[in-house]
């Protein structure tokens, strides 16, 4: 289903890459990340591996709330933020493609339509609001913990709108996806009798897209998810060697950490399908979020990890590629393509009698999107960027699965050899107790003070220009 063709990023008499012998000599520590990553499986920790084998039962249970959703709705809206959203995005934007909420209008597809309502901007809370019928919207609510501030603001408005549209049956418009066990989400849904489903306390919010949190809104929009699980399956059947140079997601770990350990810090990574431009966004919350960190598990101070950056041919190239190009030699690119765009789409125009135009005449547009994709690749070559390319024999689900798993755990294995943990995010949990401070909730009234104080001297400073 895929292919890593990693030329353009070994040394050559025409680029300075990385030596093939920087990547013999990380086999030795690959094995050792290996072994660590084993054991952290068996104890449960690694549970992105684990939420593949989801039971009958449990696949029922999520097929079943989507068909009710699909039989008693005309629109879904998904209330959640950062992994809780781009995976869920990535994987209906990859498999229904653009425009799907337009063609369910016009009777192409069957609905529901779908919404991701991933920021509180009130603009777009009240154009939301006034666009479709809340009566007709049932909202999955997303948060493991239950304590995401900006999920937890959506539902309490939501529900004050549905009360007053709809007070007696309000309740059956919420799916709550959350903790199975804790949580103030838990607790609502006991209390109320809400409809939910679990998200296991070990999985992190960047690795939930092949749990309930993905395969709901997936399912309801009518997507292949035992696809999606058994593409998943199937990579991590490819994935089980403990040697990088045979191991497809271990190699790509290495050769992004490879790259930057040679000066190349920032990920761009270009898809030349619109379909997969949600996915190079949730690998940049997946990369970010997981390898950028202060401190490694020894407790040493090391400020790791690449910034990642989403890229999209041909767009890119036009607002991008000239950085890329003559400026600092800094990226690691990772091109997605597609082996044979679909569907046939040719161009058969007669050209308007202009000789400037006759060689597009009975061209394809898949070929030329691929043909763009080519000469970028060489042009960067020539400039001595260094990149990979992942192509892909078709887009469907079970290979959407494997690519997921195959960054996913190329994600941890990186971890590894960073030496940080790849699973926390403690550089993200400072931000949500200064907003509960600014927010007035109890027991933050020191970062209240804290970030008010420095609002004051702020508005002070010489710094201010009107």
């Amino acid at each position: 289903m895929l292919r890593v063709n990693y030329y353009n990023m070994m040394s050559a008499p025409d680029l300075v890459g990385l030596p093939v012998s920087c990547l013999d000599a990380l086999v030795a520590k690959g094995k050792t990340v290996h072994t660590a990553l084993m054991a952290q499986q068996q104890a449960g920790d690694l549970y992105f591996v684990d939420i593949l084998d989801q039971s009958p039962s449990e696949r029922q249970h999520i097929q079943d709330l989507a068909a009710k959703v699909r039989g008693n709705y005309e629109n879904l809206a998904i209330l959640g933020i950062g992994g809780s959203s781009l995976g869920p995005i990535a994987v209906h934007q990859a498999l229904n493609g653009p425009f799907y909420n337009e063609r369910v209008l016009q009777g192409m597809v069957d609905g529901p339509r779908i919404f991701f309502l991933d920021n509180v901007d009130p603009d777009t809370l009240a154009i939301f609001a006034k666009t479709v019928d809340l009566t007709k919207t049932c909202f999955n609510v997303i948060s493991k913990s239950g304590g995401t501030t900006e999920t937890l603001a959506q539902m309490l408005w939501i529900i004050d709108q549905l009360k007053a549209l709809n007070p007696d049956g309000w309740k059956d418009q919420l799916i709550i996806t959350t903790d199975p066990d804790r949580g103030s989400f838990r607790s609502l849904v006991h209390s109320g009798n809400f409809a939910s489903l679990p998200i296991p306390y070990p999985l992190g919010g960047r690795y939930t897209v092949l749990s309930a949190v993905g395969l709901l809104p997936a399912a309801t929009v009518g997507l292949d998810i035992d696809g999606l699980l058994a593409g998943a399956k199937a990579m991590r059947e490819r994935c089980t060697s403990a040697d990088l140079r045979e191991n497809p997601a271990y190699l790509l770990g290495a050769l992004h950490y490879l790259a930057d350990q040679h000066g190349h810090n920032i990920a761009v990574m270009m898809p030349y399908s619109d379909r997969l431009y949600g996915f190079a966004q949730w690998f940049g919350q997946l990369w970010a979020e997981s390898l950028g960190k202060k401190f490694a598990t020894t407790g040493e101070i090391v400020s790791t990890g690449q910034t990642p950056v989403s890229a999209r041919g041909t767009t890119d190239q036009h607002s991008q590629v000239q950085l890329y190009a003559e400026g600092p030699h800094d990226k690691l690119i990772s091109f997605l393509r597609l082996a044979e765009p679909s569907p046939a789409l040719p161009i058969t125009s007669d050209g308007l009698g202009e000789p400037g135009f006759q060689f597009l005449i009975g061209a394809e547009f898949g070929q030329l999107l691929n043909a763009e994709e080519q000469a970028i690749e060489f042009a960067l070559r020539q400039f001595g960027c260094i990149s990979y390319t992942l192509e892909l024999q078709r887009l469907d689900a079970p290979t959407l699965g494997a690519m997921i798993y195959l960054y996913e755990l190329a994600t941890v294995f990186a971890g590894g050899l960073y030496g940080v943990n790849p699973l926390d995010q403690p550089g993200v949990e400072l931000g949500k107790v200064l907003t509960f401070g600014l927010m007035g909730r109890s027991g933050y009234e020191e970062q209240k003070s804290a970030i008010q104080g420095y609002q004051t001297e702020r508005q002070k400073s010489p710094y201010v220009m009107e």
